[in-house]
């Protein structure tokens, strides 16, 4: 990844993609490779997503996801990406999430390059959002 300097004027100046409106909640999630549930089954991309570190400010959560997509840049991860999702409710209000999970918005993904591929702009980012949909996900939540 270049080198990037993340200054105040950055996140002042930082226009996230459209957002749908009410979805104030930011979570981000990077590519990691996972352990198959089953035995014998190769590992896998999977993601991994915090919810237990939320924001209401898109410009934090593009940060935090350039900042990560870096990170998981080792060597090891085919696919270094970082993901900006939003939600209608905060995360960490959510109980249960197999039965009453809040509705989610793919904001963004970051590449390990610090490219932003937008999801819904008819190109690149609806391919790799196709790509990735079937990956599992590990979510750190406050229950844990």
């Amino acid at each position: 990844m270049p080198g990037i300097l993340l200054t105040r004027g950055f996140l002042d100046d930082y226009e996230a993609p459209d957002i749908p409106e009410g979805f104030d909640y930011f979570t981000v999630a990077h590519s990691e490779l996972v352990d198959p549930d089953v035995e014998g089954e190769e590992v896998e991309l999977g993601w991994i997503e915090d919810r237990t570190r939320v924001t209401t400010d898109p410009a934090i959560a593009f940060s935090w996801a350039l900042l990560l997509a870096g990170m998981v840049d080792d060597g090891d991860n085919p696919q270094p990406l970082a993901r900006v999702t939003a939600y209608l409710v905060d995360p960490i209000e959510v109980t249960d999430w197999e039965d009453d999970a809040p509705e989610e918005h793919v904001v963004v993904y970051v590449a390990e390059t610090g490219e932003s591929i937008v999801p819904g702009d008819g190109g690149e980012g609806d391919e790799l959002h196709v790509d990735v949909a079937d990956w599992p996900e590990l979510h750190k939540t406050m229950a844990e």
